[in-house]
Parts: C-alpha cells; sequence; structure tokens
C-alpha cells in the first residue's frame, strides 16, 4: 500500500479547469531494463479530475516507465447528471475513448476538452502504487511535469500542450511528482 506524505482536509473539487505552465526544465534520464529514456519537461501541470478508467501496463521497458493511462474528466462533465449518458473505455495502444447515448446536455466540443488519456510516469515507487489504487468515479489531484520521452534522438512519445485536440498526439504525457485522493497527499 502507498504511505501518505500528510493528510489534507476538504473534498477534491474537479470543476476547475487544469493549470498548465510554460516550464523548460533540464532533461533527465531514467534507465529501466539497460534501455535509457531521455525525459525533457516541457509545462508544469496539476489539476483536480474524475477517474473514469484506468488501465495498468507492464513488460517492455516504455510499459515499465509509462505504466499507468488513467481517463480522466472534469468541469461540468465531471457532474453525475452529464456522466450517466456517456461511456468510458481504454482500448489497446493507449487510446482512451467515449460514447454517448440518450439526450446530451454538452457539446461534443465541450467533452472533448474536458476529457483526456494521461500517460502517467510516477516519480517515485509510493506514486505508482497510489495511482494503481486509484479506483473508476474516484477524484484525484495530479502535480507535475508534462513532457517529452526519448530514446537516443528518437522522440518515443510527444505530450499535448492543449485540451483541444483529439485523436493520435492529444495525450498528456505526465510525469507525476505528487497525489492526493481522498484526504492522503502521496510524493
Amino acid at each position: 500500500m502507498p504511505q501518505p506524505a500528510e493528510e489534507v482536509s476538504g473534498e477534491i473539487d474537479v470543476s476547475s479547469e487544469p493549470v498548465q505552465e510554460k516550464y523548460a526544465g533540464e532533461k533527465f534520464q531514467i534507465t529501466i531494463d539497460d534501455t535509457t529514456f531521455t525525459i525533457e519537461p516541457v509545462a508544469g501541470y496539476n489539476g483536480s479530475f474524475l477517474v473514469v478508467g484506468k488501465k495498468y501496463y507492464y513488460g517492455s521497458p516504455e510499459d515499465k516507465l509509462v505504466p499507468l493511462d488513467l481517463c480522466v474528466v472534469w468541469g461540468k462533465l465531471a457532474e453525475p447528471e452529464n456522466l450517466k449518458h456517456i461511456t468510458f473505455s481504454i482500448q489497446a495502444g493507449r487510446w482512451c475513448s467515449f460514447s454517448y447515448s440518450g439526450e446530451m446536455v454538452l457539446e461534443g466540443s465541450y467533452i472533448d476538452s474536458h476529457f483526456a488519456n494521461i500517460h502517467a510516469i510516477p516519480a517515485t515507487e509510493n506514486i505508482l502504487k497510489a495511482l494503481k489504487s486509484v479506483e473508476k468515479k474516484e477524484k484525484i489531484y495530479l502535480e507535475g511535469f508534462l513532457v517529452n520521452i526519448y530514446h537516443g534522438e528518437r522522440c518515443l512519445l510527444r505530450t499535448s500542450l492543449t485540451r483541444e485536440d483529439t485523436g493520435s498526439g492529444a495525450c498528456e504525457i505526465f510525469y507525476v511528482i505528487k497525489v492526493v485522493i481522498g484526504n492522503a497527499i502521496y510524493q
């Protein structure tokens, strides 16, 4: 089980937009199973989200570097009366998609800009354990950096820097340094 660093009070509010700030930090390297990856931070990023899907990956060094996908929503999309019409799924190939039925109050463009597939890179083993413990329909707060990942000179994954994009390349590659689940802070 993950070990909380400290406790906070109050409920996580998923009504606000994630915060992204330009950041040009130093690149750093992570080696997994004799494979070295270069991580390039390109933006500070934090937000409160409702988890609507989660998938764990293991096996290859790339899967061990980015072991989790979290399909998350926020804003009006996280409200129960809007979620009852939408089904989310994480599929092979690290895709998260949604379908809806019944009458939708929200426009498709709003849904697209308030739903994300986060490819999570936990900064510590404790953060990995915390992220693995997250349940569907649970509210979480994440803090860290949006990053690009390189192997040698080749860019393996490039993060999205906007919430308005969709399709291939629209995922946030998120190096997570802090997680809040319930009242517990994990680092």
